[in-house]
């Protein structure tokens, strides 16, 4: 018997290119009113289950999903009481720039040419930017690599602040295409394409093979699931997926919501002040103690996305520590 491949019904959503994002599904249960990776990251790990998908033998590796390049997957039950998944794609890392007047998109890519030069390197370029009336109102600049670190964001940032090009410079890191995909029912193995004959041969298989699973009509539709007849974990129903493809050919069906919201580290860099870990615009000792807090004891000192951008004050790009903390204090003290 021929092997039949995952099918999936798609729809299309695009986010808009401002990275704002709503509520996409009525099955997703997150309030996408904080564009933030690293808040939607947590979330994700208190509220799913992270699934290898090579564990399935059912061709997902062949299909859709590999032709959307998820990085990371993370499976888990919605409040409907059907199975949902979270893909995250990852995006290049973006430099946003709003542009003062009189500025149109060759001067855009000269700037990042001489930028390149005086650096000694040619990776970033100028990528896309918005026009009005034949002005350029803004543009962005990416990396050849894909990734522009913080160290690289703010350098970038001054050199155009040194250039009176920029009234806006907004770094966008960790930026991920978030999609959703589920199973009409609260069991993984759901076949909507079945015709008779193959349901008979798969309520035959588990029969046979004295599985504790029996096939269940799905209301209101022509699709059925195998059910357990015991609570079963995640990778027992994996593998009885597994089972049934390898000796059936049958591969579940999903629905999928695909290019469905975008999420980002969103950090104003033109507006930032460095050190300055309570993002209350200037530099004091109480943006040491802010970093001290959060390295100590971060689950009640937590810093956001723009306090931890601001407090890599050292410079090295490292992220928070307390080496921050001292040379701020060093800085302050007028030390070095």
């Amino acid at each position: 018997m021929k092997k039949r491949l995952i099918t999936a019904a798609i729809s299309t959503a695009v986010a808009a290119a401002s990275l704002s994002f709503s509520s996409f599904s009525s099955y997703a249960k997150y309030d996408y009113a904080d564009n933030s990776s690293t808040v939607f990251f947590e979330y994700l790990k208190e509220n799913y289950m992270e699934v290898d998908f090579s564990m399935f033998r059912c061709s997902l590796t062949e299909g859709t999903f590999r032709d959307y390049h998820h990085d990371s997957l993370y499976f888990g039950r919605t409040d409907s009481g059907r199975y949902a998944m979270i893909g995250l794609i990852n995006q290049p890392d973006i430099l946003f720039v709003g542009c003062n007047e009189g500025f149109d998109s060759e001067d855009a890519e000269m700037l990042v040419q001489e930028y390149n030069e005086l650096n000694g390197s040619a990776d970033l370029k100028f990528d896309t930017g918005e026009l009005s009336d034949g002005v350029l109102v803004n543009f962005q600049i990416k990396s050849e690599s894909g990734e522009i670190t913080s160290v690289e964001a703010k350098d970038i940032c001054n050199f155009l602040k040194e250039k009176g090009i920029a009234r806006q410079c907004r770094y966008l890191n960790e930026i991920n295409l978030v999609t959703e995909s589920f199973v009409y029912t609260p069991y993984l193995p759901y076949y909507f394409y079945l015709d008779e004959e193959d349901k008979l041969a798969l309520k035959n298989y588990l029969k046979d093979n004295n599985y504790d699973w029996h096939v269940e009509n799905e209301d209101g539709t022509n699709g059925i699931y195998v059910a357990p007849d015991k609570n079963v974990t995640l990778e027992e129903q994996i593998e009885m997926v597994n089972r049934i493809y390898d000796d059936l050919g049958f591969g579940i069906d999903w629905i999928m919501l695909m290019s469905t919201g975008k999420v980002a580290d969103n950090v104003d860099v033109l507006n930032s002040v460095e050190g300055d870990a309570n993002n209350d615009g200037e530099l004091t000792l109480a943006d040491a103690v802010a970093i001290m807090q959060s390295v100590g004891n971060p689950d009640e000192y937590a810093l956001d996305v723009q306090h931890k951008f601001n407090a890599d004050f050292s410079g090295n790009g490292d992220g928070v520590t307390n080496k921050d903390a001292l040379a701020i204090q060093k800085k302050l003290l007028k030390l070095e």
